[in-house]
């Protein structure tokens, strides 16, 4: 018994392996962009941000300014006071804001020329300072007051301060008010400082906007 040879199965026919899919157009396809609009509301976003902060934070070194100038006028005050006590002759200190001072407000002292008892004149002003350009100086409350025989100036305010404690003051009551910009109204932010009538105390504090324009 004779045995038939085993045929060979057919191979079917397999052309050349497909290359690899490319790596970049994968990673395309797997790493989605941004869109324009997607790009326009991120940069929109951030820009309102910075601004923002800016916003803020000069905010915040506009009050620091504001306090600073507040606070070197109070120190005056205190120490012209002190002064006029000290020396026993009348101590004044000028504010001047009017338009002949310039763009800045600038305050001063200046100790009194006597005569026997009088009052002659005042001499050269001392301890000159002129007010950062960002702060204003206004008026808070009172009437202007005028006793040392001058010319009233709108926008010139000042105190004497008298060896016995007592005080002059133009206005009356000296009530200042510090704060940065143009306009300020009666209740808004700022620095107030204030020499009492009767005592001639000096006070420095924060005008808070309450809204009101109390004493």
């Amino acid at each position: 018994m004779t045995s038939r040879p085993r045929q060979a199965k057919p191979q079917s026919w397999r052309g050349p392996d497909p290359p690899p899919p490319d790596a970049s157009a994968r990673g395309s396809r797997l790493r989605p962009g941004f869109t324009l609009l997607e790009m326009t509301v991120v940069v929109v976003i951030l820009a309102v941000l910075s601004l923002a902060v800016f916003q803020g934070f000069r905010g915040l070194t506009y009050d620091r300014k504001t306090r600073v100038e507040a606070s070197r006028l109070e120190t005056l005050l205190t120490a012209a006071r002190s002064r006029a006590g000290a020396l026993q002759i009348p101590v004044r200190v000028v504010v001047d804001c009017a338009k002949a001072a310039g763009d800045r407000c600038r305050y001063s002292t200046q100790r009194a020329l006597v005569s026997g008892s009088r009052v002659v004149g005042w001499a050269s002003p001392q301890d000159v300072h002129q007010v950062d350009r960002v702060v204003n100086i206004e008026l808070r409350s009172g009437e202007k007051f005028e006793s040392d025989g001058s010319t009233p100036l709108t926008g010139v305010y000042w105190t004497i301060f008298l060896p016995g404690r007592e005080v002059l003051t133009s206005p009356r009551p000296f009530d200042l008010v510090f704060f940065f910009g143009n306009d300020w109204k009666v209740g808004e932010a700022g620095y107030r400082v204030r020499v009492g009538n009767k005592s001639g105390r000096v006070s420095f504090m924060k005008n808070e906007p309450t809204g009101g324009g109390g004493a």
